[in-house]
């Protein structure tokens, strides 16, 4: 048996795209998605990461504090302004939308940072 050449009739139907009835090129939608999100968390990592240094202000959870040897809950949510020295906690970006927020820590403290609430960067 023979492949067929390019010249033989393939059974083409009028309307019909020629390179899909040939299974020829197209696109693999989940593989373009994968690839969009590794983008898309790169930006979003390196993002955070530029936030190392800053100060920033802004309505946080001053969740926890460290006290002598222990830790001790924090006061909660304020409006602070504090100079990032670490981010603890990088969530992916689409899982960003279920935690709600990342942590950042400040002179021996973790504020949580909420997405939904505007920060000010100098």
């Amino acid at each position: 048996m023979r492949a067929k050449t390019i010249n033989e009739v393939q059974e083409f139907e009028r309307g019909q795209d020629p390179r899909s009835t040939m299974e020829i090129g197209g696109v693999l939608l989940n593989k373009v998605r994968i690839d969009l999100k590794k983008q898309a968390d790169k930006k979003w990592s390196d993002y955070l990461d530029s936030l190392l240094g800053k100060t920033i202000s802004g309505v946080m959870n001053k969740s926890m504090m460290v006290k002598g040897d222990g830790i001790v809950p924090g006061p909660g949510w304020g409006k602070y302004t504090i100079v990032v020295q670490r981010i603890m906690d990088k969530p992916d970006i689409d899982v960003a939308g279920d935690i709600q927020g990342f942590v950042v820590e400040y002179d021996k403290a973790a504020y949580i940072i909420s997405l939904g609430e505007k920060i000010y960067i100098k």
